[in-house]
Order: structure tokens, then sequence, then C-alpha cells
């Protein structure tokens, strides 16, 4: 069983693989420290994902895990992508991260390359 496997039996009710995971439990279990995920069910994926140590909306990281802590990515580009950050910034409320702005859309590389 997959780390995905296990969000998805995690958020089922009833057993139901096909259980739709949110954007904000997604974002937990990246704070959590998740390496891999989706929003969305396994047959119907959403737009926000985790791949290693970013969380990708779309194809662009908005939030990255470094060994100094927290950077997530404040550039703007749609409505969905802002109510996404939104609610990344409420998750990481308590916590010190650093923000990084004017990344390209799709962007592939790190974070880390937007800090000052």
């Amino acid at each position: 069983m997959t780390l995905t496997d296990d969000i998805v039996e995690k958020y089922a009710n009833n057993g139901e693989d096909n259980m739709a995971i949110t954007i904000k439990q997604l974002i937990d279990e990246f704070a959590n420290g998740a390496t891999e995920g989706f929003t969305g069910t396994k047959s119907n994926l959403g737009n926000l994902s985790i791949k290693g140590s970013q969380l990708i909306h779309y194809q662009t990281p908005i939030a990255e895990r470094t060994e100094d802590g927290w950077i997530i990515n404040l550039s703007q580009y749609s409505i969905q992508t802002g109510s996404v950050q939104k609610q990344i910034k409420e998750r990481f409320e308590n916590v010190d991260y650093c923000v990084v702005k004017k990344v390209p859309r799709d962007y592939k590389g790190s974070l880390k390359d937007f800090q000052k």
C-alpha cells in the first residue's frame, strides 16, 4: 500500500476508496511530512498534489519543505491558486515560513531559487 492509498483510506468513509481528499486534508498531510498524495479520488485526480518536498498546484510548486523550514509561493496565478494559497497560509499561520514571489507558472525547480 502506498502513502497515497493510506491517505485515501484515512479519509474514506466506510472503507470507500473513492472518497475525495480535500485541499485542506492534503495541505495537512503535506505539513505532516507526506511526500506523495493528491486531491480528488484515485479515478478523478484533483489539481493539487504532493511530489517529494513540494506541494504542486496544477504544474507549479506553491509550497516546499526544506531543511531550513517552509517556503510558500505567493505569486499570483489564478483565483483557484489564490484560494489554495490562502488555505496554506491559514495552515501555517503559527509557523515561520519564507515567502517567495515571481515564480513562473509551470516552474520545475526548487522554490529556494527565488529566496532573497
